[in-house]
């Protein structure tokens, strides 16, 4: 990719603009507001103006911009490196340049951003205890699939015709309807480490719908109302579910019995211990027979999710009002992602399950998606506090802060997308899968934005510009957010705002590190970005990844001198 200026059609610096496209699928491809022009390789700065992008040409790993004007600067670099290792990026200059700290303009982030409380616990910013369980469950849906000891069901799906792998097929009686108040023995995985260690649980069926059983641990059923349940029921079987089942395909029926159990139980409250919270998880095995390998399988279509627990009795104590407001709405509509993918990619389609990352994308995509996505901004908020540390595509099941980095990401795709709803049924209508799945799904009309590092780059421009006000060009904004009809609750995504999600979060958008001393040496981890502040430099700064050639830049001129 060569060196080039883009124009970005600038109102006034710092003026905010009002978008006229909003949530909601993708529809014509994203206006864009100026031509692109190409700038003559060593032009250096001085042909920039105000809201310019400069792309950065990196040789042998490096690039090097000459600061021949007196102007401000974002400096973007990004690792698209998917090898996920700790890059060293260094910058030093020549004699004559000086980056100067100082206050940002109003709406850009200069600090370090703090570790928000959140319920799901804060042991650090990046790093959160959970993680490792629901990677356990991402690998075992693999060897679920690719391993002969577990046994699949025959189930009424007829989407499971791809099945390769496992055992022996059950056949399988349909169960006799169970009654509201009847009670029904689960066995649910108990501990993070292990998928083999599980608590023996009686749900009470405490709402029974169309495609619904509500099951509640009965060690806590006064923790949850009839009217909280039916609330919860009614709002993901008639709002969440339709839209989640119109892009994704639809999940499996693996006992004919035409239902998805739902059992909120106190064992996974208490999972985390005093680590933070799991909210709920889909389990894979639930898909496949009961046997000395699978002794947690409850041999049916079921996620788990924690329960009111205002008392404290189960581990952290969470109201009723902010579990039944926040936390659950989303959790349902995240776990039958992960349902519904499992169903997608390997029972009908006979491919491997989705790569870790990207199934926790597109389940918090899926929040957003139903209206429900009001857990998302506190994820994103961590993800800004320190970009350079957060990878897009992490080697392991993704922290909360690479969760608000997905989820930002294939916001942006979706929002830049010909058809963003058809750009996410692909993505189930495939046996591809991560990066691979996301290229081809894509199907964009402009060949500078159909790969990867592409995506990357200019989603990184977006998080550096969205919400300035400097620029109304779509390929560099997130869409205005919008007020879903149904739900009331706001959808999109902002980067610089207060979203009002419940927490009191406010986003300021990613941190920009200021620069003082050369060289400057910064840690980045592969498929992350750092983000820079440079006020009137002047000379030459090299930008230098070593030997590593797989970096995107960009240099965008904030005001004129």
């Amino acid at each position: 990719m060569g060196k080039k200026i883009l124009g970005l059609g600038i109102a006034g610096a710092f003026t905010i603009l009002s978008l006229t496209s909003c949530g909601g699928a993708g529809g014509a491809s994203p206006e864009i507001s100026t031509p692109i022009t190409t700038a003559s390789s060593g032009s250096g700065t001085s042909g920039m103006t105000m809201g310019d992008i400069q792309q950065l040409n990196f040789s042998n790993g490096s690039a090097s911009v000459d600061f021949n004007s007196a102007d401000d600067y974002f400096l973007v670099v990004n690792s698209t490196s998917q090898i996920g290792d700790d890059i060293s990026l260094q910058l030093n200059r020549g004699s004559a340049a000086a980056l100067i700290e100082g206050e940002a303009p109003s709406g850009l982030a200069s600090e370090k951003g703090d570790c928000e409380a959140v319920p799901e616990g804060c042991v650090s910013p990046y790093e959160d205890p959970a993680s490792q369980f629901h990677q356990n469950l991402r690998e075992m849906e693999t060897v679920m699939r690719e391993s002969g000891e577990f046994a699949p069901l025959t189930g009424g799906s007829s989407s499971q015709a791809g099945l390769t792998a496992g055992g022996p097929a059950a056949a399988v009686t349909p169960p006799a309807a169970p009654s509201v108040g009847d009670a029904q023995d689960f066995h649910v995985i108990s501990t993070m480490g292990s998928i083999t260690n599980y608590a023996e649980v009686t749900g009470e069926l405490r709402l029974a719908t169309d495609n619904l059983y509500v099951f509640v641990d009965q060690s806590v059923r006064d923790n949850i109302s009839d009217a909280d349940v039916s609330t919860l029921a009614h709002n993901f079987e008639d709002i969440a579910l339709p839209r989640e089942r119109a892009i994704m395909g639809g999940e499996s029926d693996i006992n004919f019995d035409g239902h998805i159990s739902i059992l909120m139980t106190c064992v996974v409250n208490r999972m985390a211990g005093t680590g933070g919270i799991v909210t709920g998880f889909f389990f894979p095995g639930d898909l496949y027979q009961r046997s000395g390998v699978n002794p947690a399988s409850n041999a049916q279509e079921i996620f788990y999710t924690l329960v009111p627990d205002p008392d404290g009795k189960c581990g952290t104590a969470i109201t009723s009002s902010f579990a039944v407001n926040n936390i659950l709405p989303g959790v349902i509509g995240h776990e039958y992602q992960h349902m519904n993918s499992f169903n997608q990619h390997v029972f009908k389609n006979g491919g491997s399950t989705e790569e870790p990352w990207l199934n926790e994308c597109l389940s918090h995509f899926a929040e957003d998606m139903t209206g429900y996505g009001n857990e998302n901004p506190s994820r994103v908020k961590l993800f800004l506090s320190q970009p350079s540390k957060t990878p897009l595509v992490p080697s392991t099941s993704p922290t909360l802060a690479e969760r608000g980095a997905c989820y930002t990401f294939l916001r942006y795709l979706y929002e830049q997308s010909p058809d963003g709803n058809a750009f996410l049924s692909r993505l189930y209508e495939s046996n591809k899968t991560g990066v691979a799945n996301l290229e081809a799904a894509f199907q964009g009309t402009d060949p500078d934005f159909n790969e990867f590092p592409e995506f990357v780059n200019r989603w990184s421009i977006a998080l550096a510009l969205s919400g300035t006000g400097l620029t109304s060009d779509a390929r560099y904004n997130f869409r205005e957010r919008s007020v879903d009809p149904q739900t009331g609750n706001k959808t999109g995504i902002c980067i610089r705002c207060d979203v009002q999600d419940g927490r009191g979060t406010v986003l300021d958008g990613p941190v920009m590190s200021p620069l003082t001393t050369f060289p400057n040496t910064t840690i980045v981890k592969g498929t992350a970005t750092q983000f820079y502040r440079l006020n009137t430099p002047s000379g030459e700064i090299q930008v230098n990844g070593g030997a590593n050639n797989d970096f995107e830049g960009s240099l965008i001129t904030l005001q004129k001198s």
